[in-house]
C-alpha cells in the first residue's frame, strides 16, 4: 500500500500537484486505521485460534499471490511512467528521416523503460549492489548522451 501511495503522490507532486502529499496520507492512513481497528476487534474475539485455523487453509497462499500480483502492476506502471529514454537516432535519411524511438513505440510503448527495469531486476538478483547499478547507469547515460544516441 505504501508504494501505490508513493507512486500516486510522486506522480502528481511531480506535476506541481498539492493533492500529491494529501492523497499519500488518505491513501497510508484511511486503509490503515480501519484495518487497525477491525484486527484489534477480532483478535480480541478469536484469540490464537485464529491463527490455527489460518494456518490449516490455503487462504495465506492465496493472499500473497494477489499481493504480489499487484505488486507487480504497480511496479510495471510506475515504470512505464517514471523511467524515461528516448533514442534519438534517425532511420532514413533527409526528409524521410525518422527516429527510430517511433518504431519502437509502435511495436511496444515504453519498450525501452521495460528493458532496462529488467536488467536492473536481474542484476539486483545476481547480488551486484545498488551503488554499483547506479553509477553504472549514470556513466552509460553520461557516454551516449556524449555519443548523440540518446
Amino acid at each position: 500500500l505504501k508504494l501505490i501511495a508513493a507512486g500516486v503522490g510522486i506522480a502528481l507532486a511531480s506535476q506541481g500537484n498539492i493533492m500529491g502529499p494529501i492523497l499519500f496520507l488518505l491513501i497510508i492512513n484511511i486503509p490503515h486505521f480501519i484495518i487497525r481497528y477491525i484486527c484489534l476487534d477480532k483478535g480480541f474475539k478469536y484469540g490464537t485460534q485464529f491463527f490455527k485455523d489460518v494456518s490449516g487453509s490455503s487462504i495465506v497462499s492465496q493472499v500473497m499471490e494477489a499481493t504480489s500480483m499487484l505488486g507487480l502492476m504497480v511496479i510495471g506502471g510506475m515504470t512505464a511512467s517514471n523511467v524515461m529514454l528516448e533514442l534519438s537516432i534517425n532511420v532514413g535519411s533527409g526528409e524521410w528521416a525518422e527516429p527510430i524511438q517511433t518504431y519502437l513505440d509502435q511495436i511496444m510503448p515504453c519498450m525501452l523503460p521495460a528493458i532496462i527495469f529488467g536488467v536492473m531486476y536481474w542484476l539486483l538478483g545476481k547480488k551486484v549492489k545498488t551503488t554499483t547499478i547506479l553509477i553504472s547507469v549514470m556513466l552509460i547515460c553520461i557516454a551516449l548522451a556524449g555519443f548523440g544516441i540518446v
